[in-house]
């Protein structure tokens, strides 16, 4: 299970507020805003976060604070195994996906376990996972069906070609996607 804090700036006025968020994978609210100060967020003594835009500081960038492009990954600290860049950490999680979503889309057509005559075919992998799996668990489950996860292979890989930085929650995404593959 991965965490994700969200810092949202809390600057509002008469006719709307701030809707600036920064993502995070810290695995604490200290940790997150340690990461936001580096990128010109502030924390106000009393516990509100306000983006660099209405924070009044300029980002600092520390050690720790990397801005994601497709050629480079983190710096690596001495002697510490290089790792993959977020552009190889998306084009794996997309790859990844695309090969379960086959794989999937075989099982269904040929295991009788997801045919019923209850559901159209198109809903044959919803169901299966929400009769194995019950509550939300399983309806979330079976919201990404092999369609579902060609789309969200899609996404993750539609970096590969531009020069735009991955943003975050691409890289989060994907991040999270082969840290859950790994357990």
């Amino acid at each position: 299970m991965s965490t994700t804090i969200t810092l949202h700036c809390n600057r509002s006025w008469a006719d709307g507020a701030c809707t600036v968020r920064l993502y995070t994978d810290a695995p604490s609210i200290t940790e997150a805003r340690g990461i936001g100060r580096g990128l010109g967020w502030r924390t106000h003594p009393s516990g509100q976060d306000f983006c660099p835009g209405h924070s009044g500081t300029s980002p600092t960038p520390a050690s720790n604070v990397f801005y994601l492009t497709q050629s480079a990954g983190p710096a690596q600290h001495q002697g510490a195994p290089e790792g993959p860049t977020p552009l190889e950490t998306c084009d794996t999680a997309a790859r990844e996906l695309r090969t379960l979503a086959a794989a999937t889309s075989h099982e269904i057509v040929t295991n009788p376990y997801w045919h019923s005559e209850n559901a159209e075919r198109g809903l044959w992998f919803t169901n299966g996972v929400g009769n194995a799996v019950s509550g939300p668990p399983g309806v979330l489950a079976g919201l990404l069906d092999p369609v579902a996860a060609r789309l969200l292979a899609q996404i993750l890989g539609s970096h590969r070609n531009t020069q735009k930085p991955i943003p975050a929650e691409v890289f989060l995404l994907a991040r999270a996607i082969q840290r859950n593959r790994a357990r």
